[in-house]
């Protein structure tokens, strides 16, 4: 499943059952893949903003045709409740999706892998650094739940991308508020 850009890897998946597995074995691939990122990013932002370089056009189409389908979605429901999208609601989606290009290219630029943790609703994890109880807090840490909904999902660094192609650091953990099931 795709995240804004973003690969969403379940728990249950091995490195090597992943078609970008090259790129956590293959250290001159994933330096390639950093500097692409980087040179993408460079179009986008020359002279402090876009230009009008091909790539920067197809980068404001993309955003665009986002925003449309955001607020064309918003639209539907809102018809709904015989209200609109308020001009103040569309600067928010317009906000959203260029911030989400932002982040799918820092993620794209940062030699280290970065990776998002979001379980699925019924899988198990383990309270602890990876995985935070919202509800509950710290009292069942080390014990294994349900996972009943995802507040936010986790964020993982995964080595350097230079020497060090595997050791997992959680920047954000995900939190979580399991089953009650206690």
């Amino acid at each position: 499943m795709r995240i804004f850009g973003v690969t969403k890897i379940p728990s249950t998946a091995s490195p090597e059952d992943e078609s970008f597995a090259i790129f956590r074995q293959d250290k001159l691939a994933n330096r390639w893949r950093s500097a692409t990122f980087q040179s993408i990013a460079t179009a986008l932002t020359a002279n402090g903003g876009f230009n009008s370089a091909p790539m920067a056009e197809f980068s404001a189409d993309n955003v665009n045709q986002t925003v449309n389908r955001i607020i064309g979605v918003l639209s539907e429901v809102s018809q709904l409740s015989s209200t609109r999208v308020s001009d103040e609601m569309k600067d928010r989606v317009r906000e959203m999706a260029n911030l989400c290009l932002n982040i799918a290219l820092q993620f794209g630029i940062h030699t280290a892998e970065l990776r998002l943790s979001i379980p699925d609703r019924g899988e198990q994890f383990t309270i602890g650094e990876e995985f935070h109880d919202c509800q509950d807090g710290e009292i069942y840490k080390g014990t294994v739940h349900v996972v009943d909904l995802v507040v936010v999902p986790g964020l993982q660094k995964i080595g350097d991308g230079r020497a060090n192609m595997t050791t997992k650091h959680i920047v954000v953990p995900c939190g979580i508020y399991p089953e009650l099931s206690r």
